[in-house]
């Protein structure tokens, strides 16, 4: 899997980084996710918080984590997302036309809690992710440093490709 090389590239990225004196920047939003399970669609929202440090213009590593706001229940099933927790690689446009697209490519973990009414089966389980996701960052002050984003996610579970996650997100981010 990518996991490997992955996780190669990043502690790669982070050793340049700490040696160049980077600028750092972090965010945080909320989002609603979207995973089937069993030809069943299920629905949360999540808190959503990131940091990352410049490598390169417009290149960054970033650590991004997700707790659950919600559970969803369909034909007596709950489910929920406790958490997703990822490091990606981030690569920004400049921002000639006022907005900056960004595309983030990374992995990490993502706990899934399953329970039928009346038990507890399927119970609580983590997987390994890929994580591919667009966004647009828009600037809020004069400065350009506050900016609020819009992003689309999609986790691919290390599952048999059977449970695609989704995942909106509205936030803002401050660079420091």
């Amino acid at each position: 899997m990518l996991k490997k090389p992955l996780l190669s590239l990043f502690l790669s990225a982070l050793v340049t980084t700490l040696e160049a004196a980077p600028a750092f920047y972090a965010g945080a939003g909320v989002g609603y996710g979207d995973i089937r399970l069993s030809h069943t669609h299920f629905n949360s929202s999540s808190g959503q918080f990131h940091a990352g440090a410049w490598i390169i213009d417009n290149v960054g590593i970033e650590l991004r984590i997700n707790t659950e706001l919600n559970d969803d229940t369909e034909r007596g099933i709950t489910t929920s997302i406790p958490r997703i927790a990822t490091a990606t690689l981030r690569f920004q446009s400049p921002e000639d036309l006022g907005l900056k697209v960004y595309v983030l490519a990374g992995a990490g973990r993502v706990t899934l809690d399953s329970h039928a009414e009346g038990g507890n089966t399927p119970g609580r389980d983590d997987f390994d992710a890929g994580l591919i996701a667009l966004g647009l960052l828009a600037p809020l002050s004069a400065d350009r440093r506050l900016g609020i984003y819009l992003e689309a996610s999609r986790y691919f579970l290390d599952r048999d490709n059977d449970a695609p996650l989704a995942v909106g997100s509205l936030g803002v981010q401050y660079d420091f």
